[in-house]
């Protein structure tokens, strides 16, 4: 994620600001980071970042004088790491390698918060890895699909 918060912050140097901005990870689902820009800059220089952002991939949306980002979280493109994987981590890699069913599309939400989690470390990774592995085993239950999300989000080889 670190490139990404690089990206924007590039973005919003090219569009000008009065004070840096702060970027973080958003605390809301659906959404990887939040800005303080509109706070940092005039509304010229806001809708430059919005329109430049929008134009590279970014989703975006104003709340509450924040601007909540998101994009779509390709793997190869989001990874920072090099390893996943952890003991809850393998519980769910076994559930997708033995379901053989049809697959639901993701909308990425986990995705993001797998790499959201990730950031704060390997504790919170592994605690959202369990909370998945229960949903999914509960789901699986209820006869219903998975997520077609790719396996190296949990220590797998491919997607």
């Amino acid at each position: 994620m670190e490139k990404w918060r690089e990206q924007l912050s590039g973005l919003m140097s090219d569009a000008g600001y009065r004070r840096k901005p702060a970027i973080r990870r958003s605390t809301r689902d659906g959404y990887l980071f939040a800005t303080d820009f509109p706070q940092a800059a005039d509304e010229h220089s806001v809708q430059v970042f919005l329109k430049t952002a929008e134009n590279t991939g970014w989703k975006t949306e104003m709340i509450s004088g924040w601007i909540e980002l998101t994009r779509y979280t390709d793997f190869a493109e989001a990874s920072d790491r090099s390893v996943f994987g952890s003991p809850e981590a393998a519980c769910c890699l076994s559930l997708l390698n033995r379901y053989n069913g049809d697959k639901a599309l993701s909308d990425g939400d986990i995705e993001r918060k797998i790499l959201k989690a990730l950031e704060e470390g390997f504790d919170k990774y592994d605690s959202l890895c369990r909370s998945i592995h229960s949903s999914w085993a509960a789901a699986l239950r209820r006869h219903e699909k998975l997520p077609d999300i790719d396996k190296r989000y949990f220590g797998g080889e491919t997607k």
